[in-house]
């Protein structure tokens, strides 16, 4: 069976800013392994895990943004999704070796943003904009314990960015 992922890309506008979208940046260091992060400085989508046996993906990426994001984040997030269940968008990767990752974009509110709390091993949150997305350089042209050389680089997966274009797409439609 093929394994299930579940993501989120938030989107937020920022008064006089604009429309920024909200991803991870990975830390330097994995507490759950004790061991050195693969990846470092890579950019992922706003959330990123996997689909436990039983549950629903709308589940798992609650679960997943609770975890990654804090319990207020998360709990804001289902009340806008209970609220306007139009909100929210899919889009769907099938991955290498029979992984499929489906990944949901919204926008959220700047109050959502002030709520989310990183857990130690999350990392940052970076905020990019639609026109740094052809910044972006695919981690293919790095070495997967190096990551990203440089911190102002915004590097990652071809998957993510195409997840992102879609996003920012989804959010800016009227």
């Amino acid at each position: 069976m093929a394994e299930q992922m579940v993501g989120l890309i938030a989107i937020v506008h920022l008064p006089g800013v604009g429309f920024r979208a909200i991803l991870k940046e990975r830390g330097m260091f994995n507490f759950d392994t004790m061991k050195p992060e693969t990846w470092p400085g890579v950019c992922q989508v706003t959330v990123l895990g996997r689909v436990n046996d039983g549950e629903n993906l709308l589940t798992a990426l609650l679960r997943e943004t609770a975890e990654e994001l804090g319990v207020e984040f998360a709990f804001s997030l289902a009340t806008q999704i209970t609220a306007d269940s139009t909100c929210l968008t899919s889009m769907i990767y099938h991955g290498k070796d029979e992984k499929t990752i489906t990944t949901f974009a919204v926008r959220i509110e700047v109050a959502t943003l002030m709520k989310a709390r990183l857990a130690l091993e999350s990392g940052t949150i970076r905020l990019i904009s639609q026109k740094d997305i052809e910044k972006i350089i695919n981690i293919a042209k790095r070495n997967k314990t190096i990551g990203a050389i440089f911190r102002q680089d915004i590097v990652m997966f071809p998957d993510a960015k195409e997840s992102l274009v879609r996003a920012f797409a989804f959010v800016q439609t009227p």
